[in-house]
């Protein structure tokens, strides 16, 4: 559901790990569903909090 998206992406700000995890995960399973989504999650800028997270 593109509404979740950005909710989803205010947690991966969050300083839990636990919560970035299950973030990731969770958009990941969003946008896997098709290129609208995709994009959508492309455009709310969800890529630079993602790789920051896979850095840490």
């Amino acid at each position: 559901n593109a509404n979740a998206l950005p909710y989803l992406l205010r947690l991966l700000k969050s300083t839990d790990s636990n919560v970035c995890e299950q973030a990731v995960w969770a958009i990941g399973n969003l946008i896997g569903d098709g290129s609208r989504l995709r994009d959508y999650a492309i455009e709310l800028g969800v890529i630079p909090p993602i790789v920051e997270f896979l850095q840490k």
